[in-house]
């Protein structure tokens, strides 16, 4: 199953989400933290649900209590009804002791508070697929983000997470549903400014002949001059050993006319990429063998970043 890239960017649609715990209270020597969630369209899955109860934030200061937002009641989302950079606050500017910190947890609600639809069908008569994350529950190491970070007083804190699908969602032979693996990163929301956008032509004598632009996406890989590679990652989160660079994020292409179609990723940093337009199913638990068309190094500014691609013989 080919799967998009989620990613938790800052931009519109904000949702507050009822906060408890070590949030409870706030002081002169307080912070704030703010967490938001986004995403990017997922291939072959009609809906997909993930529902967050709590996020557990964990002091590298002895002097420090681990501070436990929770998320009452537990907040479901859509993850496909948001993209291009559009998110969803699970925790918005909640108090935050000024310290230092080690790591972010997300706790996930199991299955059927996690699920996918798989079909437009499914979602009119909630047939619900197993979407399922072992490592989710609140007892386990769950969704962990080990981005170390400091916080002053009266000091903000406002993270960006790219929970990436694409790498994250498989479909394993002979088990049901859908396996959710964490493949996280984590951005300051002010730094992660940067898009990539623009348009791509079908220009081969037979349109869709013989590369299907529908099964095609932008691959961004950071740094320039960068050798793409597929997508292949195994289940304990280490990269397949015949591996090369793994994309940044990804983003499909959307129909737009005849021959025509365009895409717009999420957000990134400044800086150098490299990006290609990757043609083919690619499995994120096998070595596949994608096409590239059209390989470019380019430096992301602030905005949109314009560039096209075209598909010919």
């Amino acid at each position: 199953t080919r799967v998009a890239g989620l990613t938790f960017a800052s931009i519109t649609a904000l949702l507050l989400a009822g906060c408890g715990g070590g949030g409870s209270g706030s002081s002169s020597s307080d912070g704030s933290l703010t967490l938001r969630v986004t995403d990017a369209p997922v291939d072959d899955l009609h809906e997909v649900w993930v529902t967050f109860s709590k996020v557990i934030v964990q002091p590298s200061d002895e002097g420090l209590a681990r501070v436990e937002y929770d998320i009452d009641p537990p907040m479901a989302i859509e993850l496909k009804a948001l993209g291009s950079g559009e998110s969803v606050a699970l925790v918005y500017d909640e108090p935050l002791p000024a310290g230092d910190y080690s790591w972010v947890r997300l706790v996930v609600e199991p299955y059927p508070e996690t699920f996918v639809y798989k079909t437009p069908d499914d979602a009119i008569d909630d047939i619900r697929t197993m979407l399922s994350c072992p490592s989710c529950a609140e007892n386990q190491s769950g969704l962990k983000l080990n981005r170390p970070f400091s916080i002053a007083a009266d000091g903000v804190v406002d993270y960006t997470i790219d929970f990436d699908l694409r790498k994250s969602i498989t479909d394993p032979v002979g088990q049901d549903g859908y396996k959710l693996r964490p493949t996280l990163r984590i951005l300051e929301t002010e730094v992660a400014s940067a898009q990539f956008s623009g348009a791509v032509t079908d220009d081969q004598s037979t349109a869709g002949e013989p590369i299907d632009p529908s099964s095609c996406a932008v691959y961004v890989y950071e740094g320039s001059g960068i050798t793409p590679d597929d997508i292949c990652i195994l289940d304990n989160g280490n990269l397949c050993p015949t591996s090369g660079t793994q994309p940044y994020t990804a983003a499909d292409l959307e129909p737009k006319a005849t021959d025509e179609y365009s895409y717009l990723s999420g957000y990134v940093k400044e800086g150098p990429y490299t990006l290609a337009l990757a043609c083919g199913e690619d499995d994120a638990d096998t070595d596949d063998d994608l096409v590239f068309i059209g390989t470019t190094s380019e430096e992301a500014l602030t905005g949109e970043n314009i560039v096209d691609f075209t598909i010919s013989d």
